[in-house]
């Protein structure tokens, strides 16, 4: 009798303590989703605020859908903020990264973003659970030419997010470690990003006319300019494709 209660118990806690490990694994997992999805709010907050603050509103009565005005044509798109050594035609897509401030002073009133500053220290840096984020996953996507990333001091760089939401600052304290309740600069986790413009990116599923045995006529061509699938993506004269993979 002994014997199988302690058998039972033995077996109980096992399922308890393997029960834990699961839980502990899948409330791991929702809370990194969670964050995961305040990042994405706040920079989508601050290309938001981008908009405000290089436009002029425009809205002739309170009951007018507000329209922004770029105050110059520069305004009309994002303004770039990449690191330094990410320059050259391999990146032409990629417009902002976590590299500092989202959006310069100059020009943009006195609106200020949520992302002031970074870390300092890019993606690739290990975590203390041993993760890294390097360039060949920040390469997945394929959103850029060539080899994309290629050097750690191409990538984006790490924002601290606290209690309160992006830390003010993002250099290091003894306070970001102490949980204690009450203290609101305790760091929660961290992020970095990059914004791709894909305004220019085609379907592969209907982009592109075949290669046919009797080349279409100029004609032809013209009728299907202003569908994707008028795409060229190969060389009319030689068939040698321009886009790699078509």
């Amino acid at each position: 009798m002994v014997v199988l209660v302690t058998f039972a118990v033995v077996a109980y806690f096992t399922r308890a303590t393997s029960n834990r490990r699961v839980e502990s694994a899948s409330s791991a997992a929702i809370r990194a989703d969670i964050l995961a999805r305040s990042a994405s709010e706040i920079v989508l907050s601050d290309l938001r605020a981008e908009i405000v603050a290089g436009s002029t509103l425009s809205q002739p009565t309170t009951l007018q859908m507000p329209i922004y005005i770029p105050t110059d044509p520069q305004k009309m798109v994002p303004s770039r903020v990449l690191a330094g050594a990410t320059t050259g035609p391999d990146f032409n897509s990629l417009v902002k990264q976590s590299v500092g401030r989202f959006f310069p002073t100059a020009g943009y009133g006195t609106q200020v973003p949520l992302i002031i500053a970074t870390t300092n220290s890019d993606a690739s840096l290990i975590s203390v659970n041993y993760k890294t984020v390097g360039t060949a996953r920040w390469n997945a996507p394929v959103l850029n030419t060539n080899s994309g990333f290629t050097a750690t001091n191409q990538l984006p760089q790490w924002i601290l997010l606290n209690r309160n939401g992006v830390s003010t600052s993002q250099s290091w304290s003894i306070t970001l470690k102490d949980y204690t309740p009450g203290n609101v600069t305790a760091v929660i986790g961290r992020f970095a990003f990059n914004v791709y413009d894909v305004g220019g990116l085609l379907d592969s599923s209907v982009a592109g006319l075949p290669v046919f045995s009797t080349p279409l006529t100029d004609l032809q061509v013209q009728q299907l300019k202003s569908t994707q699938t008028g795409a060229s993506l190969y060389d009319r004269v030689t068939s040698t494709a321009i886009v790699p993979g078509f």
